[in-house]
């Protein structure tokens, strides 16, 4: 028969004990690591997503009692087919142009308005003449 010795047996005791606690510290920081990674992918994944451009415009006819009669996708570049729809905006769009306004916020907001839709030569005419005819100086 072997006599143990007590310190020994308590220092076995002891490395068993934290040595167990060392490997299930080391599990859960593997658990854990694996985890923020998997996040992060899935937060980089999710901002790829938002980056794409899936909207698609659709244009719903009804009928006078408010009910859906055809659904399709717009067509991209196509023209109103309501000729009033052109000259309602013409008419906006000159009259935006022309108006002049004491209060120099609104005549700021108006001329945004009008530069929203300007585009090529008309930008550089209104530049021009704006440049020319300052409507903020009274």
């Amino acid at each position: 028969m072997s006599e143990a010795n007590p310190y020994a047996e308590a220092r076995r005791e002891w490395n068993d004990r934290y040595l167990e606690l060392a490997r299930e510290r080391r599990v859960w920081q593997a658990v854990g690591s694996a985890g923020v990674g998997l996040s992060l992918i899935l937060a980089a994944g999710m901002v790829w997503v938002s980056l794409q451009h899936k909207t698609v415009p659709y244009v719903v006819e009804v009928d006078s009692l408010g009910a859906a009669l055809a659904i399709r996708p717009a067509e991209t570049g196509g023209h109103p087919v309501d000729e009033r729809i052109v000259r309602y905006q013409l008419a906006a769009f000159i009259r935006g142009t022309r108006q002049v306004m004491a209060d120099r916020i609104a005549m700021k907001k108006g001329l945004e308005q009008v530069y929203a839709y300007a585009r090529g030569p008309a930008r550089i005419y209104l530049d021009e003449y704006y440049r020319a005819n300052n409507p903020f100086v009274p």
